[in-house]
């Protein structure tokens, strides 16, 4: 382990605070306001280009952009909800690589190629078991107006 582990305090806002204010922010606000007026597509790019400047890092520009495509695809479908346990658990595993030095400087490519098919299999699993149970926004408000 390094030093770059983190108190209580940081760690919460890392894993839990920016995730869902981010995901309120252009998932739940923005492309829900762009698309009252543009087609979900164009929504889309631009909320995911708006969550990937959120992020102030030019390196990680386009990696963001792709995320953000991936989350406004997924809270069309899934809700919400769903996006943010993706984000979290996405910082979680970031946090976790970072922590623990999982870095492997000969096989870095490879590494994290593999850990980006785990992420979007995982990523998966979790809007299908949101489809499945059905938790999202809309199944809330139909059930909620019929009590």
């Amino acid at each position: 382990m390094n030093n770059k582990v983190l108190n209580f305090g940081e760690i919460l806002t890392i894993l839990l605070f920016y995730p869902i204010a981010e995901e309120l922010i252009t998932r739940g606000i923005l492309l829900n306001k762009l698309n009252k007026n543009r087609t979900f597509i164009i929504s889309n790019i631009i909320q995911a280009f708006v969550f990937s400047i959120l992020h102030f890092n030019i390196n990680t520009l386009i990696t963001f952009f792709i995320f953000g495509l991936l989350l406004g695809a997924i809270k069309r479908h899934g809700g919400i909800l769903c996006t943010m346990v993706i984000h979290i658990l996405r910082n979680f595993t970031v946090y976790i690589m970072i922590v623990y030095e999982i870095t492997f400087p000969n096989l870095s490519r490879w590494f994290y190629l593999f850990y980006g098919i785990l992420f979007f299999f995982l990523t998966g699993v979790i809007y299908t078991y949101f489809k499945k149970y059905d938790i999202s926004e809309e199944n809330k408000k139909t059930s909620l107006s019929e009590i």
